[in-house]
């Protein structure tokens, strides 16, 4: 950090903001913004947020930049994995959505990650209507014996 070092206000705006990630290269922010008219992914410029440009075309959220930063991931309708591919500058330029596989991330809960070759995905992996969550309370109880 240079500077101040005083906190500021990055981005507002009317929507509920969620899953922000850094570009690689720290130049760009990507995120979900939940609106009235839908669930989008943007990204925006950093540290100036003037650049505004929607990733996601029908729908999407939990994003994640490939390691190189020259592709975007998402999860789309349907719950399919998206990929964008942009092009890096001051004003980047993003290529058509296009869906890779079915994912069964139905649950916002429910993340995934890329490897570094950006070719391959850690997610779970879920039967269908296998999505059940066992919850343990007390669990530092359970420790103690």
């Amino acid at each position: 950090m240079t500077g101040e070092r005083k906190p500021s206000l990055y981005l507002e705006e009317d929507a509920d903001l969620r899953d922000a990630r850094f570009s690689p290269d720290g130049r760009f922010v990507a995120y979900t913004a939940i609106q009235a008219t839908g669930t989008q992914v943007f990204i925006r410029s950093f540290p100036d947020p003037a650049v505004k440009l929607q990733v996601s075309i029908d729908g999407g959220s939990r994003p994640q930049w490939r390691p190189d930063g020259k592709e975007l991931f998402y999860i789309g309708a349907d719950s399919e994995l998206m990929a964008v591919e942009m092009t890096p500058g001051p004003q980047p330029r993003l290529g058509t959505p296009s869906p890779l596989f079915r994912t069964g991330l139905y649950s916002n809960l429910l993340t995934f990650d890329v490897y570094r070759d950006g070719r391959r995905f850690a997610m779970p992996a879920f039967e269908r209507g296998d999505q059940a969550v066992t919850v343990i309370l007390n669990w530092l109880r359970l420790l103690k014996s």
